[in-house]
């Protein structure tokens, strides 16, 4: 990719981006826990994702990323209940 390309894309939107973290923390606190060792592994999973997800955008951020790389993000994190319970049901199933 050239230089003039790279320029033309568009920046993050850092504010879509954080709007999306504080939903899906709301939802994840929500939906999430209950009073067992699933729900304690649920909601432990979900804030190391979100911790994942701010840290990826602060190194977005310091490197001044352009492209539409923050919308999977965005839509990781607005589905992140669902995903989230499947995979800690799926790993109590297994094990």
């Amino acid at each position: 990719m050239t230089e003039d390309e790279a320029d033309k894309r568009p920046d993050w939107n850092y504010a879509l981006l954080i709007l999306a973290l504080l939903i899906s923390f709301v939802m994840q606190s929500y939906y999430l826990p209950c009073l067992c060792n699933q729900g304690n592994m649920k909601i432990s999973l979900a804030l190391y994702f979100d911790l994942f997800i701010i840290a990826r955008m602060l190194f977005a951020l310091n490197r001044k990323e352009k492209g539409g790389g923050w919308l999977l993000y965005m839509i990781l994190l607005y589905t992140s209940p669902l995903w989230i319970t499947l995979l800690v049901s799926l790993m109590f199933k297994i094990f």
